[in-house]
């Protein structure tokens, strides 16, 4: 899927993800598109230490470039994997969060062929920008409709609302981590305990659901 790392360093790769990460940070240009180069570049660095050394990939990035939480690093691979930027640039206008939002409901489904079926135009360019609110309009109506289907196809037992417990702190989590106000008027150490209890309370939840299913 990626270009050969055979001859890459760890050091190199490393460097990469840095460098994509500072810009995504600076705001540098598209930010889905920085986004996207940052899960890149990650996929990239964490074949090269689990090759080379391998290494406990969670706690490599933990202490390499400590900026960058491992959930966000996981987004941004998920995002690189499944979003086709360059089949379907339109793309790159949509937010993070509703990309993430149609990648999960979509499952195993290549998000472009489901777009082609859809007939949902995502050949857009900045130069399209009376078309680019459209498109966000038939990507939020997309979701909408993969999201009844889904509610329409389960029960409503404990594990579903054990699910929507760890949908919703993961929203909470990510508004704490994005908010720029709030990360200002928090202390690091506040919040970081924030988000650490956050995590120990999401990886409890996703045991209990993966138990009950």
């Amino acid at each position: 899927m990626l270009t050969d790392i055979k001859n890459s360093t760890k050091d190199q790769e490393l460097a990469k993800v840095a460098k994509a990460n500072q810009k995504l940070h600076k705001s540098e240009g598209n930010t889905v598109k920085r986004f996207i180069k940052l899960g890149k570049q990650l996929i990239r660095l964490k074949e090269v230490v689990k090759k080379k050394d391998n290494k406990q990939w969670q706690k490599y990035l933990k202490k390499e470039i400590s900026s960058l939480s491992i959930r966000r690093a996981q987004r941004a691979m998920i995002l690189a994997e499944k979003v086709d930027i360059e089949s379907a640039p339109g793309l790159a206008f949509i937010s993070q969060r509703k990309l993430l939002q149609l990648v999960s409901l979509l499952g195993d489904k290549p998000l472009v062929d489901v777009l082609q079926q859809r007939k949902i135009d995502c050949n857009l360019t900045d130069k399209d920008q009376d078309k680019i609110p459209i498109l966000k309009d038939k990507i939020t109506s997309l979701i909408e409709s993969l999201q009844k289907k889904k509610q329409e196809g389960r029960k409503k037992d404990p594990s579903t609302l054990l699910e929507n417990a760890v949908n919703s702190l993961k929203q909470r989590f990510d508004d704490i981590e994005n908010d720029s106000n709030c990360s200002n008027q928090l202390t690091t150490s506040t919040l970081e305990g924030i988000k650490e209890k956050l995590n120990r309370m999401l990886d409890k939840l996703e045991e209990m659901i993966q138990a009950s299913g």
